[in-house]
């Protein structure tokens, strides 16, 4: 039906598509397997120490908040007269 030329420079064509296709593939595989660990290897660390860098002062403000109250709640019940020294 085609010329034998045509049909030749066809396959070639194609199998060459189809190479280049998978040597993509697995680049790209391996590719996204190097980033993903390597985020997690040195991103993820760094991400939750932030997380719980936050979470201590978060703590540590919800303390002086509840002392600072019980020190109102005190000097509230003196006498009005009392002056502290």
């Amino acid at each position: 039906m085609f010329p034998e030329s045509l049909q030749s420079a066809a396959e070639v064509s194609a199998q060459c598509s189809l190479s280049v296709a998978k040597k993509l593939y697995s680049f790209s595989r391996s590719a996204l397997w190097v980033g993903t660990t390597s985020f997690m290897i040195l991103v993820l660390p760094v991400v939750f120490e932030t997380e719980r860098l936050q979470l201590e002062q978060q703590q540590l403000q919800q303390q002086r908040q509840v002392s600072s109250t019980k020190v109102l709640h005190k000097y509230e019940q003196l006498p009005c007269n009392f002056i502290p020294i």
